[in-house]
């Protein structure tokens, strides 16, 4: 059966088509401002991610500087007090000495390991943002693909 389709006519446009267009046209601003809302934020939470992650390193220097002077100052105590007459409050002064810096090497790996778990939760956070950051992406390219579409078909 074939249909006879009156070009003078215009078709009817179809009422559905004209709603869903214009919702579109509304949702689209929101979704763009929603998009780039997440990448600000996601932009954050990578600067924070750098920023932790350069606290770790740091903090992973000083462990290192204090681990050496702690094996440097044991290292030498034995070689400076073994066999020789020393009076009880300098021996006294460097074990404290010692267990000062054994403590300092002590404080600064247990700082070490905060700021490892600071940056792995950073980490998280970050890719979380970024996940956002693609759905709101796809929101936007879904709208978009149905604006184009609608006019295509209206067209």
């Amino acid at each position: 059966m074939r249909r006879h389709v009156d070009v003078e006519t215009p078709a009817d446009t179809d009422a559905q088509a004209v709603e869903l267009q214009k919702i579109l046209q509304v949702l689209l601003p929101i979704r763009k401002q929603r998009l780039s809302r997440s990448e600000r934020q996601q932009r954050q939470q990578e600067q924070k991610l750098q920023l932790c992650q350069q606290a770790q390193r740091m903090g992973e220097q000083q462990l290192a500087d204090h681990s050496r002077r702690y094996q440097t100052t044991s290292a030498a105590f034995l070689p400076q007090h073994q066999g020789k007459q020393t009076p009880l409050h300098a021996l006294n002064a460097a074990i404290e000495d010692e267990q000062q810096k054994r403590n300092d090497m002590q404080q600064q790996q247990q700082q070490v390991e905060r700021l490892a778990s600071a940056s792995l939760q950073q980490q998280a956070h970050s890719e979380a943002a970024l996940g956002h950051v693609r759905r709101c992406q796809r929101d936007v390219e879904k709208i978009e693909y149905l604006l184009q579409n609608s006019e295509v078909i209206r067209s």
